[in-house]
């Protein structure tokens, strides 16, 4: 997929995948015992999904890999906000009627750039390769740690993930600020899992048998791709190393896909990481929708309880203090990066439009 043909507000791809699923065995009983183990070759092709502008980002993970005697390939990604700024409709034929209107242009690309890895498998006829996002931390003992988990790999595994969120021994009961997340995924052995949910793209090998079938299954954007493909039944036999091999930069600022603002407490945040990978502030700020182009994230929420707590109790002091704080917040963000402090504003627009919808129904609950 090649995304340059812009002129006639085309793309080309993503690819549409086989016309049928390729066979093979599906996924192992969860009560089964009987999974087969073997020295199972794992990949040293490395797929590097990079945007253009990112030039840093994947010198990093392309010196990270050839540290560990991995073969880096680039695979350019899609950048959704530019290509919807040169073309509205770009991007109408590859989402699905809902993902159109509420998926962000940064959702789409996402999506759509692990699609041209998936597809630089089949196109390449790789057995297997692993796809990284350009913002991940190889383990210093990557190299060594595969050497052993190797030995302890079901021999049927379509899919692996060297890193996620909620899956591994390490997150099966983490704690979280509102309480604890149990994963309920099956252990295999000490080194491997089968994850009931896993989050996060950032780091997974996919066969050509696994590459052929997302192509099938998930041949439209429909939301994010993480979720999308632990939600979706691909059949596919999928599974995590109880130990995070790659992990993500999890800040808030080093991700395309979150909104940045407010400014104070996502900086404030981005120290308090969750089982020592992402922050605090990343999922605060990660995206859930977009509406009339505003974008939802959890942020949104939190600014529609201020302004209902502060309707309710009729606390009008609070909302002064809360939009002088955004004032300062404001200033402080346009002096810290390169946007004006009109576009930040336009950034904080849907938050302060919950926050004052809050407000006035709980005013007149009350």
């Amino acid at each position: 997929m090649n995304v340059q043909d812009l002129c006639n507000c085309k793309l080309t791809g993503p690819p549409q995948g086989p016309t049928e699923p390729p066979q093979g065995p599906t996924g192992p009983d969860i009560y089964s015992n009987e999974i087969i183990f073997h020295q199972s070759k794992l990949p040293t092709t490395i797929l590097i999904i990079n945007l253009d502008k990112d030039t840093d980002k994947f010198n990093k993970t392309y010196q990270q890999s050839i540290d560990n005697a991995l073969f880096p390939v680039r695979i350019p990604a899609v950048n959704g906000r530019l290509e919807l700024q040169k073309c509205p409709n770009v991007f109408d034929k590859y989402t699905t009627g809902w993902c159109n209107y509420f998926c962000t242009p940064s959702m789409i690309g996402i999506f759509l750039s692990h699609m041209k890895a998936w597809k630089y498998i089949v196109d390449n006829n790789l057995p297997s390769a692993l796809i990284v996002e350009d913002d991940v931390i190889l383990d210093q003992q990557f190299q060594y740690k595969i050497k052993l988990l190797e030995k302890h790999i079901p021999s049927n595994w379509d899919m692996i993930y060297y890193g996620c969120f909620l899956c591994g021994k390490n997150t099966y009961n983490i704690n979280m600020p509102f309480g604890k997340i149990k994963n309920g995924g099956r252990k295999i052995n000490d080194y491997v899992y089968i994850p009931k949910f896993a989050v996060g793209t950032h780091a997974y090998a996919l066969t050509n048998k696994g590459a052929k079938t997302l192509l099938h299954k998930l041949n439209k954007v429909s939301g994010h791709v993480d979720l999308i493909m632990t939600t979706t039944n691909t059949d596919l036999n999928v599974y995590s190393f109880s130990e995070s091999l790659i992990k993500q930069y999890g800040l808030s600022e080093n991700s395309s896909n979150v909104t940045h603002y407010p400014y104070i407490p996502n900086k404030i945040l981005d120290k308090i990481t969750l089982d020592g990978e992402q922050s605090i502030s990343f999922y605060l700020s990660s995206p859930l929708c977009q509406v009339l182009n505003y974008k939802i994230s959890s942020w949104t929420f939190i600014f529609l309880f201020i302004g209902m707590l502060a309707g309710f109790y009729k606390m009008y002091k609070l909302v002064i203090i809360f939009l002088i704080f955004v004032i300062i917040d404001i200033l402080i963000a346009s002096q810290q990066s390169k946007a004006t402090a009109t576009d930040i504003f336009i950034n904080y627009l849907g938050n302060l439009i919950s926050m004052v919808l809050g407000f006035v129904i709980a005013s007149n609950i009350s």
